[in-house]
């Protein structure tokens, strides 16, 4: 046999374990030195307690009655929970369009199961690596669209069939506006494209801001959103996040939805019930206010981390609309250099800008995930190493 070429073109090198590494070693050389981590991208607090109770009860009754395999495309307890979730924000989702998945990345990646390998890609900068290596597996032209500085990409004219979007932007935290998504649906409809929405932080985007592609004019037609409770509700461990394909997505005369129910019947075996007995809960009312919660903390924690920042002149003071920061490198600082340089004199450990893409060269992210006792210790840090530098 011969193997696909293209997975040789993609590194071993895991960036998150080489950060690990270079902490580790740091700490192994100062024992003494207490190591602030901002590089971290997991919900730090316990899952909500309606899940775990949920999730207990879902355990308990496994005890004395036969589980049957769960359905691929989710149960239906958990996707009319969905439906009536977008329902409350004026978007009238199908529970047929809503597909419960383990976890956003594995449905971002396993779309791409349904495109050909002549499809043009087209990816915005900065972006998120899965969408670039995804796609290189199957040797499809990539292209990018970068946008000037705090401002979001937008269309370029050239024609693509596939393209990449997040809201809020990671690793930029900026919000696209109604008007601005009107474009990319305009041009997606242009082109007989297809937008793959990625949601995962939707609820970090402040009130008025768009939250769903579908709540544009004629996303519907051309779009499929990707969301997750990783990021807002604790589900990072047990993994769950939900895929919305509507029924109004064609390209050709083929349903984009029977497509991908075909897709997962051949290669997904399902969510487990005990956790979508646990995510259920995480739509009820008391579920939503325990997300607000947490999403208070983790913004409120970037805008404590912010502020020296703005006053070095590092980040502009825009509204925060995610649970990270991405700002620029002092001195036109490489990306990894200044990684070494916060950990050695600061003590702390950030995420390097060049990990997302060429254009994050020369800049840094930082993640709100953390203790407001980290992030008050963390400021300070900064704006002293700032001082310092």
């Amino acid at each position: 046999m011969r193997l696909n070429e293209y997975f040789m073109r993609i590194s071993d090198v895991d960036p998150a374990a080489v950060i690990e590494k270079k902490t580790q070693d740091f700490q192994f050389a100062n024992p003494d030195k207490v190591i602030v981590r901002l590089d971290l991208e997991d919900d730090p607090l316990p899952c909500p307690d309606p899940c775990t109770q949920a999730m207990k009860s879902a355990l308990e009754s496994i005890s004395h009655s036969l589980m049957k395999l769960p359905p691929r495309q989710g149960y239906p307890f958990l996707t009319e929970a969905i439906s009536d979730f977008y329902l409350k924000r004026g978007v009238k989702i199908a529970d047929s369009e809503i597909f419960i998945n383990d976890g956003a990345k594995c449905d971002i990646t396993a779309l791409t199961d349904l495109f050909s390998d002549e499809d043009v890609v087209l990816i915005t900068q900065p972006f998120n690596p899965i969408y670039y290596s995804s796609n290189l597996f199957s040797s499809r032209p990539i292209r990018f669209v970068t946008a000037k500085e705090n401002e979001v990409p937008m269309p370029d004219g050239l024609k693509a069939d596939v393209i990449y979007l997040s809201n809020p932007g990671n690793p930029s935290g900026l919000v696209y506006s109604a008007e601005q998504l009107s474009k990319w649906v305009e041009y997606a409809l242009i082109n007989e494209a297809l937008i793959i929405f990625d949601a995962s932080y939707e609820a970090f985007v402040a009130e008025g801001g768009v939250r769903s592609i579908y709540e544009i004019e004629g996303a519907a037609e051309c779009a499929v959103e990707i969301c997750s409770l990783s990021k807002s509700a604790g589900f990072a461990n047990t993994r769950l996040g939900y895929t919305v394909i509507p029924n109004r997505v064609v390209f050709g005369s083929e349903k984009l939805n029977r497509l991908w129910s075909r897709r997962q019947r051949i290669r997904f075996n399902g969510v487990s019930n005990i956790i979508q007995r646990g995510a259920c809960a995480v739509f009820t009312p008391e579920g939503q206010s325990l997300v607000r919660e947490r999403v208070k903390l983790y913004t409120d924690n970037v805008r404590i981390l912010k502020k020296p920042l703005i006053s070095a002149g590092l980040a502009r003071d825009l509204p925060v609309n995610a649970p990270y920061l991405w700002f620029s490198c002092p001195k036109n600082e490489s990306s990894w250099s200044f990684f070494g340089t916060v950990l050695e004199k600061a003590a702390m450990t950030l995420i390097p800008g060049s990990i997302f893409g060429a254009a994050g060269e020369g800049k840094m992210k930082l993640s709100g995930y953390t203790s407001r006792e980290n992030a008050l210790l963390a400021a300070e840090r900064i704006e002293k190493f700032l001082k310092e530098i």
